[in-house]
């Protein structure tokens, strides 16, 4: 048996399509995927937020422990340029204590988180609290963020247990 032109023609045609039908969905995927969405055009651009030139290096997540009168704490801090009000810093912060024999006391709440926000003064950051996550028995009412060297900085705050001051290191978690 031979097979005709006309049986020929059927036979590719019918082959096409099945690769058609077999390979369309990844491809489409693929050049879907890899396709950048293309922005709106009348769309306003962003502008990039970035706080006054003496404090853009400090942005960032910093670490710290300390001896103080509560006993061993820990503080997580974290700064970033406020995007609604340029050369604005908002700010988060979370101090752990391992009370002392002398401080049973504290032992319930020894965790205060807060979040806060504030703008450049001199050569520091005064900064107010926003808002209270978790407050241990000697919130805090202020804070104030200077600059020391490279990779460091002050933070003081004020509470009704003496407050305190902490050197912090910049770091990851």
């Amino acid at each position: 048996m031979t097979i005709t032109a006309k049986q020929k023609k059927i036979i590719w045609i019918a082959a096409g399509a099945l690769a058609v039908v077999y390979y369309a969905p990844a491809l489409f995927t693929t050049v879907h995927s890899s396709t950048p969405a293309r922005p709106w055009p009348f769309a306003t651009v962003p502008t990039p937020v970035l706080p006054p030139p003496a404090f853009r290096g400090l942005l960032g997540n910093y670490n710290g422990r300390a001896r103080l009168a509560r006993g061993l704490c820990t503080l997580h801090f974290e700064l970033r340029a406020e995007r609604e009000h340029p050369g604005s810093f908002l700010a988060s912060s979370t101090l752990t204590c391992a009370p002392s024999l002398q401080n049973a006391w504290m032992r319930k709440n020894s965790v205060t988180s807060v979040i806060l926000s504030g703008q450049p003064s001199g050569e520091d950051i005064p900064l107010k609290i926003t808002d209270t996550i978790a407050a241990a028995n000697c919130a805090p009412t202020a804070f104030s963020v200077k600059p020391f060297g490279m990779t460091q900085i002050i933070v003081h705050w004020e509470d009704a247990c003496k407050g305190g001051t902490m050197i912090v290191n910049r770091g990851g978690n």
